[in-house]
């Protein structure tokens, strides 16, 4: 079973990552983009196919979002040698796109390159930082910056939000498929011999089963069909003819947008991931009451930016042990002892991870998992795992990398200075973008898609050709001049 297991998943990879060859040569840049990305987080299998690079004592297991990367790569490479054959470079070339100003990829460079800087500071050899250092730029790099040389107008802003929605609803049978038949019948499990959290916590809630998908976990599952909701809904609104701006062209009928609206929403309150259903409500509250007017433009704004500070100022607060947290553990022991529970393990870790990193000489650039350096306790929160592996510089590098392309595109949205994305859209990839800072206070997931949007918001003020949507019927494009 075991061998079965592995060759299956070896199959999805390196089928998945030589479909780059395919998307890139028959679709335009931005939907090859979109699918490579989108789709490698939510269609590959959450079972790392038992692949690592080592050098030394530092070592990394490729992941799903690693193929994602590869995917990228391969067909950009494809499409760059085809131009070379063809002796013309095509009209998508993202080498030949303007960018703003290439300081916007020096937040990320620098965050990729830090582990170089930990395993120098810890005696190491540079090889070890280069291998962490290769981990980083396949999961958090490359996405970034092809993302940020792809979507820079409307009509492939548009091209990502519909992969989003028919991605999303392609998840809409999956999860009614496992409310119903519970874990024993996961999709994962059945195709694959394996789910990552398999546990009750994890499957059974509220008195029914949680779906997984391919993403392991309820809380990966929950928070995707959040996004697709949310991006569904976006596009069914900007679509809408209004006095203060034009209609979102996305070649999509307005019924069949908020049909699918509808859908993605029902089956994400199925999902019962609690710590993403109110971010779909806030999001959806958020969307609605939004508009290009002065004054709502700007509260949303101050909304985004003030969601900012309290995330930033809660982990300064948990990393230096600022506030007790006692009385926040009695509060939500009236309402969920098991959640209390939780929150008071989460506290405790927390305090032991960030008290032996800030008090010990490695406080700067981290630890690099060294096992010499072993705590006693688990913590999933991002943040805190970037704090131990390359100390408060990397965390700070790390944390730059999110919230500067979304505070810059929120100085735009509230100077009304957006010349790219309908402000709809823009306030839409700012919104998710703070909200994974803040689930990063909480879990350690990150999908790509958060940082393919971040990407797109580096771009709300380059100055581009007028816009035109191809519509989503009109996909294929030829992979060879007619003339």
């Amino acid at each position: 079973m075991e061998e079965i297991k592995l060759n299956l998943v070896w199959v999805v990879w390196i089928g998945w990552i030589l479909s780059g060859l395919l998307w890139f040569t028959f679709l335009k840049r931005s939907l090859a983009v979109s699918i490579s990305v989108v789709g490698a987080a939510v269609l590959i299998p959450c079972i790392d196919p038992d692949v690592q690079l080592q050098i030394g004592s530092t070592e990394f297991e490729f992941t799903k979002h690693h193929a994602a990367s590869l995917t990228l790569l391969v067909g950009l490479a494809s499409s760059w040698l085809l131009a070379w054959f063809r002796s013309k470079s095509p009209a998508t070339d993202i080498s030949k796109i303007k960018v703003r100003s290439y300081l916007w990829d020096l937040p990320m460079l620098l965050f990729c390159v830090v582990p170089i800087a930990t395993v120098l500071s810890l005696g190491q050899s540079i090889d070890e930082g280069l291998i962490l250092s290769l981990d980083l730029m396949l999961h958090w790099g490359i996405p970034f910056w092809v993302a940020r040389r792809t979507f820079v107008d409307s009509a492939t802003a548009v091209d990502l939000m519909l992969v989003v929605m028919f991605l999303g609803l392609l998840y809409v049978p999956m999860c009614l498929y496992e409310i119903v038949v519970g874990p024993k019948y996961y999709l994962q499990y059945l195709l694959f011999g394996e789910d990552v959290m398999a546990n009750p916590g994890h499957t059974f809630r509220m008195g029914g089963w949680r779906p997984h998908g391919m993403m392991g976990n309820g809380i990966r599952l929950g928070r995707w069909m959040t996004v697709a909701t949310l991006v569904t809904m976006t596009l069914g609104i900007a679509s809408i003819p209004r006095r203060d701006s034009s209609p979102l062209r996305s070649g999509m009928p307005q019924t069949t947008i908020w049909i699918a609206t509808g859908v993605l929403f029902v089956t994400t309150l199925m999902t019962k991931s609690f710590s993403w259903l109110y971010i779909l409500a806030i999001g959806t509250v958020a969307l609605l009451a939004f508009s290009p007017a002065l004054i709502r433009r700007r509260i949303c704004c101050t909304a985004i930016g003030l969601s900012c500070a309290m995330t930033l100022g809660g982990m300064t607060v948990r990393m230096f042990d600022l506030v007790d947290p006692s009385p926040i553990v009695r509060l939500v022991e009236r309402f969920s002892p098991r959640a209390a529970q939780s929150l008071s393990f989460r506290f405790e870790s927390e305090r032991l991870f960030s008290d032996k990193t800030l008090q010990s000489s490695r406080r700067w650039l981290g630890n690099n998992l060294q096992n010499d350096f072993i705590y006693p306790y688990y913590s999933d929160q991002r943040y805190m795992m970037n704090l131990k592996r390359f100390g408060l510089v990397g965390l700070s590098l790390w944390i730059s990398t999110l919230v500067i392309p979304m505070l810059f595109a929120t100085w735009n949205l509230w100077r009304a200075n957006i010349e790219n994305f309908p402000s709809i859209v823009t306030f839409l990839w700012c919104f998710l973008a703070a909200a994974i800072l803040w689930d990063c206070l909480f879990n350690a997931f990150v999908n790509p898609i958060f940082l393919v949007g971040c990407g797109l918001l580096t771009n709300t003020r380059q100055k581009q050709a007028p816009i035109t949507s191809p519509g989503v019927y009109r996909l294929i494009r030829p992979s060879f001049p007619t003339s």
